[in-house]
């Protein structure tokens, strides 16, 4: 999709990267979270309005061509 902002694209590479320490996560898999949280905030003007669920999140790691989510999926 088209980039809407890029406001709190920064914060959602950090919590992005962050999840992924939680999980004890590979850097490498680190920073793929890092990217899809963060690709995930472009889709909206405003940060708040950018918020998605990691459900809908984590399907972009198929579009960023990464193979593999680098972390599971939260039960729901």
């Amino acid at each position: 999709g088209a980039v809407a902002g890029a406001a709190g694209a920064g914060d959602a590479f950090a919590a992005g990267f962050i999840a992924g320490l939680h999980e004890d996560s590979s850097p490498t898999a680190c920073l793929e979270a890092a990217v899809c949280a963060a690709a995930a905030s472009l889709g909206s003007i405003t940060c708040s309005d950018a918020m998605r669920p990691l459900d809908d999140v984590w399907p972009l790691d198929d579009d960023l061509d990464f193979g593999v989510c680098p972390l599971p999926a939260p039960d729901s």
